[in-house]
């Protein structure tokens, strides 16, 4: 299965979910319909596609880094920004869906076709949920990244211990002499 049908996949799973829920009843979800809620959704989609336009940052911030010639040959660097942009993906989705929700334009719905506004604040809050779940997974991958690619090779940072602790021992006795002669005079 592609990217792109993953994608699908998932957003036709919040699709179905609600519709089941709607016609068993089994969650109540009166609280999707307060406007306190929904506008604390709708922040908090935004506030995470904020995070994620970030996380593309650093992944292109570190695509002109010379550590990038470790993984050029690979395709780690564009699964992680697609990682992203999915999540931006269902994260718009979710925020045109409880500003809909906000605006109205639900309740107008909801007068047309009976169980509309419960439907898609459903599919909404499904959405949010998988794209906060596929955030945490992303974050952490982008972090296993960048300490790979930010990682020192082990000959050099040997090397470098090395020659500081010959700094340091040729300071001790130059200091230990210089002490001794201050005592002598």
């Amino acid at each position: 299965m592609n990217k792109t049908e993953k994608s699908i996949f998932i957003i036709i799973i919040a699709g179905v979910l609600p519709a089941v829920n709607l016609f068993c009843k089994i969650a109540d979800i009166a609280i999707l319909e307060s406007p306190k809620f929904q506008s604390t959704m709708l922040t908090a989609s935004a506030i995470f596609m904020g995070c994620t336009l970030s996380a593309l940052g650093i992944l292109l911030g570190l695509r002109s880094h010379k550590t990038i010639e470790k993984v050029a040959q690979t395709n780690i660097m564009p699964e992680k920004i697609d990682r992203f942009t999915e999540i931006l993906k269902y994260m718009s989705i979710s925020i045109v869906l409880f500003l809909a929700s906000i605006l109205g334009v639900l309740d107008f719905l909801n007068e047309k076709i009976p169980a509309a506004k419960d439907y898609f604040l459903m599919v909404a809050f499904l959405l949010f949920l998988v794209g906060l779940a596929r955030y945490v997974l992303a974050v952490y991958d982008l972090v296993k990244v960048i300490r790979i690619l930010s990682g020192v090779d082990e000959e050099k940072r040997r090397s470098v211990i090395d020659e500081f602790e010959k700094l340091s021992s040729k300071r001790n006795i130059s200091s230990k002499i210089a002490i001794d002669e201050k005592k002598n005079r």
